[in-house]
């Protein structure tokens, strides 16, 4: 339960307060012994509340009490009086007027006045332990009156016809104002900011360069054909496969599936050497989706291997589930009979029948595994006298999101990794993050709500975000905004 002081004695501002904030302790300042006076000197409502915060807030650390302060300042703005009463509200009809003063004031200034359309602003300020702060903002329209109607205790309430409710303040009771009030809609973005402000999106996640690419490409096509093939997955997200499936556009795993008048979009792993050369021998158009990335190791593999060498894929090739992954699948059929190596043990086990060898490594490859596993090769190529060169060809920009995911771990309570379960860059991901903080590894922005169910994420956590290299920003800013709806 959080703990927060009400910078007020206003006893109807407490009540209203208390209601809305149902499961948390409100302070008044009578309960903590605050009877300083407050000069609220500020040309605005924002100034006029930290005014009050920081009083509060330094009343609090002098007495070692642990809460954060809630200050607000609110007022009524007469569009033909150029906005008055405004910061001004309450004591309108001069220092210490009365409620009564200040509604004669209101009705004397505004007897001639047509245009009576007025609203009520309400800015709350929450001041942190720690000297940082935020601020919420809240409206309700409404027109003046021509006289007082109904319950008169409270400010201009009598005089405030609300669009919304279509009554008088006056006439309302506590729980119909609450749910219109600029108070209350202030109160919903406090919490709302309040949440937002301990969820922390990586600087750098999400879809990559080749990914954005290869969807671009996929949807400028769209708008210009018909009859669109998807030769295998465009990337490893189902939300993305999903979508795309809803314009029309159908996924084959098979060349025998495409017929001569379809336009192929060939995927962002890219394709072996002979499924482009299929396509051309049988006239077939096609998009090349590939990341230059990956087809720039296509390319390299293929002229190493002209050039005598024997080829060395360091990826997941299938050492552990039998399943190779589409990238190293394409880059190895830009070369013959290449050698594979995911796992350490394998490197004693290289074939060491050749002269000379040349190394690459899937874009999204363990970068630690890659450092140690090259220092190994070259050691044994060394100790047996063979030639032995190599590019590390990760890609830099799944090297980015890792750094800055691990960072960002470093600073948070929980991590949740958000990306395709067959994903290897997501995986690699979740797998780095996971030795710095718990982390949670879910495939859609929907699945958060299962962990939130279940306390894994909990309101006051510090939540880190990020994504592998094929989810879309659109779904990581969708996680963020379910998180804060549902904790």
């Amino acid at each position: 339960m959080a703990i927060r002081v009400l910078a007020s004695s206003n006893t109807h501002k407490i009540k209203e307060f208390k209601e809305i904030f149902n499961n948390d302790q409100i302070l008044s300042l009578k309960n903590i012994g605050f009877d300083e006076k407050i000069d609220e000197n500020g040309n605005s409502f924002l100034e006029n509340a930290l005014i009050k915060a920081k009083a509060v807030h330094a009343f609090l650390k002098k007495k070692k009490i642990l809460a954060s302060v809630i200050a607000d300042d609110s007022g009524l703005c007469v569009d033909s009086l150029d906005g008055a009463p405004g910061i001004y509200s309450a004591r309108y009809a001069g220092t210490n007027s009365s409620d009564k003063e200040n509604r004669d004031k209101l009705l004397k200034e505004m007897r001639t006045k047509e245009n009576r359309k007025a609203h009520f602003v309400c800015v709350i300020v929450e001041y942190f332990i720690d000297g940082s702060y935020i601020y919420s903002q809240g409206y309700t329209y409404g027109t003046i009156l021509y006289q007082e109607t109904g319950d008169t205790s409270f400010g201009y309430d009598c005089l405030f016809f609300s669009n919304e409710l279509n009554k008088c303040f006056g006439l309302a009771t506590s729980q119909e104002k609450n749910k219109v009030s600029h108070r209350y809609k202030a109160i919903l973005e406090l919490l709302y900011k309040e949440k937002e402000r301990n969820i922390f999106i990586s600087e750098v996640c999400g879809l990559c360069y080749g990914a954005k690419r290869s969807l671009s490409l996929t949807n400028e096509q769209i708008e210009k054909n018909k009859k669109i093939i998807l030769y295998k997955e465009i990337l490893h997200n189902s939300n993305v496969i999903k979508s795309l499936e809803e314009k029309g556009i159908k996924t084959v795993n098979n060349l025998n599936d495409i017929n001569k008048d379809d336009l192929v979009i060939i995927r962002a792993h890219g394709e072996p050497y002979n499924t482009f050369k299929y396509l051309e021998e049988k006239h077939i158009k096609y998009v090349d989706c590939t990341c230059p990335n990956v087809k720039a190791i296509n390319y390299l593999v293929q002229e190493k291997d002209n050039e005598g060498y024997k080829i060395i894929i360091l990826g997941k090739y299938g050492f552990s589930n039998n399943k190779m992954h589409p990238e190293v699948e394409g880059i190895a059929g830009w070369c013959s009979n290449p050698l594979f190596i995911e796992d350490e043990s394998e490197i004693e086990k290289i074939d060491l029948s050749y002269d000379k060898y040349f190394l690459v490594v899937q874009t999204t490859f363990s970068k630690d595994k890659t450092a140690l596993f090259i220092q190994k090769i070259k050691k044994l190529m060394k100790n047996n006298n063979k030639i032995f060169d190599y590019k590390n060809t990760i890609c830099n920009a799944q090297k980015l999101i890792n750094d800055y995911s691990t960072e960002l771990a470093k600073k948070v309570d929980v991590m949740i990794i958000m990306g395709g379960k067959n994903s290897s860059n997501t995986k690699e991901l979740f797998n780095n993050v996971s030795k710095i903080k718990k982390s949670f590894f879910i495939e859609k922005p929907e699945d958060v709500i299962n962990l939130i169910k279940k306390q894994e994420i909990k309101n006051g956590h510090k939540i880190g975000l990020s994504a592998g290299a094929s989810t879309l920003k659109e779904d990581i800013l969708k996680l963020k905004e379910i998180i804060i709806n549902n904790l």
